[in-house]
């Protein structure tokens, strides 16, 4: 499944000893990315890409699109909360919440990949 090498991750080790300040926010980032989904799959194991427990009938990709679009709804009532400065609904911070979605969507893309690859062979 991954094309991946040793090769990207000699990039991303360039990146993040770059001058262009961007490429190291960028590789910083990713990698804040990886250690939370590394972090949470340790945690909670392999549930993301499982039916979830109180709903058997759903896929994992319906249930990880089902957690993307909670985190979707939360990021949309914090936006609301800071433009009328409900600030007693702040919660979680609004980067979290990003930082939750984006890996969120990684999810999915792996199990959009996953599908693809088990459909070709």
């Amino acid at each position: 499944m991954s094309t991946l090498s040793l090769h990207n991750l000699e990039d991303i080790k360039e990146a993040l000893q770059s001058d262009n300040p961007s490429q190291v926010l960028i590789a910083e980032m990713c990698l804040r990315v990886s250690t939370l989904l590394l972090e949470k799959n340790k945690a909670y194991g392999n549930s993301a890409f499982e039916p979830p427990l109180l709903a058997p009938e759903l896929n994992a990709d319906t249930g990880i699109r089902v957690r993307l679009s909670d985190k979707i709804k939360r990021m949309i009532n914090i936006l609301k909360d800071v433009e009328t400065l409900n600030t007693k609904s702040f919660t979680e911070p609004l980067p979290q919440t990003i930082l939750d979605a984006v890996g969120y969507m990684t999810l999915w893309l792996i199990e959009i990949e996953r599908k693809t690859n088990a459909d070709s062979k």
